[in-house]
């Protein structure tokens, strides 16, 4: 046997912890806020916009709602982001996307409905369209307090059977109107009044454009971001960084203690060592076994990072049992770890 090594580095404190969690799997992130939000956007899916161009719209929308925090789960919610989609061609075929579809509660799913619209290629009735879409969407189900946006994208002159008058649909002084107009049919002047019909006479919320591209290009979404969002809220979760009187429920709280020099603790290397270990640990009783535990912790992220496939999630789920139990001696319930991955 050889003579003593030299000191370890201290121990993690629960700082540390909690550093090491946000890291790894993002839930404590900070979170972007800007309060109720109603928005309905309204596409052009006929023959003239091509499928290329439909996809770039549709690319659009996501990128923009990306930028305004968290969706509101529940549709009737006071707070969050509720987001409706229209995609129009000629008189029949609107398709929507509601705002208070109930399946729609994560910006995820969200997404998942936009990428499964299919262009429809036929006419342009953007009058009706915009009558549809204030009707089904926005008079039946925007919610009372929160603010209402409608954002128009078009490519030019629509049906002349269909009935101008519904080009201020939206104009009934309760919706905030943006309207996007792509082509150079809309230097004509007879083609930039319509645009400005369906913005309600407000030159400043109409943009024209030559090419669907700008419509996702980063300046554009950044000003679509600052009209739908023009004062954000940024909340950071307050973090325990330390074992005070917040875990009330634990009359003897643990804390971070430095180990003797002489002690040895055995520790679990293998995935099925570590889920063996993870069984046989109800509660902490002792620093030990809280040392341990804070080790296999950050143990099992570090291989979740760098492993692949399979193999990834098999050592995620023991970082998050892991976190389980380490998260219940510095908050308090375990439960509430799921919430946060």
């Amino acid at each position: 046997q050889g003579d003593p090594g030299p000191p370890g580095d201290p121990g993690l404190t629960d700082c540390d912890v909690m550093t090491y969690v946000r890291e790894t799997c993002g839930c404590c992130d900070c979170e972007k806020r800007c309060g109720a939000l109603d928005i309905v956007f309204v596409i052009d899916s006929s023959e003239s916009i091509g499928y290329t161009n439909f996809s770039l719209e549709k690319n659009f929308v996501i990128n923009v709602v990306s930028r305004l925090g968290s969706i509101a789960k529940d549709p009737k919610s006071e707070t969050g982001a509720r987001v409706g989609v229209v995609q129009y061609s000629h008189e029949g075929t609107f398709e929507a996307i509601q705002l208070n579809d109930e399946r729609i509660n994560s910006l995820s799913n969200f997404k998942e409905a936009v990428k499964r619209l299919e262009w429809i290629a036929g006419g342009t009735w953007t009058p009706s369209a915009l009558q549809f879409a204030y009707n089904k969407l926005i008079k039946e189900s925007r919610r009372e307090k929160a603010r209402v946006f409608a954002v128009v994208v078009t490519d030019g002159r629509h049906d002349p059977r269909d009935d101008d008058n519904n080009l201020q649909a939206f104009c009934q002084g309760d919706v905030i109107v943006n309207a996007i107009g792509i082509g150079d049919m809309f230097n004509q002047p007879d083609q930039d009044e319509t645009l400005r019909s369906i913005a309600c006479n407000e030159q400043q919320r109409v943009q024209k454009m030559r090419l669907f591209s700008e419509l996702v290009a980063e300046e554009f979404i950044d000003n679509m971001e600052d009209v739908l969002c023009p004062d954000p809220q940024i909340v950071c979760p307050e973090l325990p960084c330390q074992t005070d009187d917040r875990n009330p429920g634990n009359a003897n709280p643990l804390i971070f203690r430095p180990m003797e020099e002489e002690v040895k603790i055995p520790f679990p290397y293998t995935k099925e060592s570590i889920a063996q270990f993870l069984n046989s640990t109800r509660e902490i009783q002792d620093p030990s076994t809280y040392s341990q535990l804070v080790a296999t912790l950050a143990y099992t992220a570090e291989n979740a990072k760098f492993a692949t496939g399979h193999e990834r999630q098999e050592w995620m789920d023991l970082f998050i049992d892991t976190f389980k139990i380490v998260h219940s001696e510095i908050v308090g319930d375990p439960e509430t770890v799921l919430g946060l991955c």
